[in-house]
């Protein structure tokens, strides 16, 4: 299955993002014969062969690693939204990288 996570965050956002790639999480793909690539919102990811409760426990656990390793400077990390769908069938436009 291949997991669509969207999600907001109340800080720290390209940190949470890194997190998950760091997972094999990704913010574009090229579907399975085509030469187009496919970008997604700003806080939202996609992983193929993962299980919908494997992503949700991902992004938990980025967000938990990287509360318990802030310096006291930092804000906590909340969660405040977050939705976990299978990506097939899909459609879309392909949009541009604006990372």
């Amino acid at each position: 299955m291949e997991a669509f996570i969207t999600y907001d965050v109340s800080a720290c956002q390209n940190d949470v993002k890194n997190g998950m790639v760091k997972l094999n999480y990704t913010d574009s793909w090229v579907p399975n014969g085509s030469t187009t690539r496919y970008y997604l919102p700003n806080t939202s990811l996609w992983k193929k062969d993962t299980e919908l409760k494997t992503a949700l426990a991902d992004i938990q656990k980025v967000i938990s690693g990287l509360n318990a390793a802030k310096t006291y400077s930092q804000e906590t990390i909340v969660l405040w939204r977050c939705i976990v769908v299978s990506a097939t069938p899909w459609e879309g436009i392909p949009g541009t990288s604006v990372r």
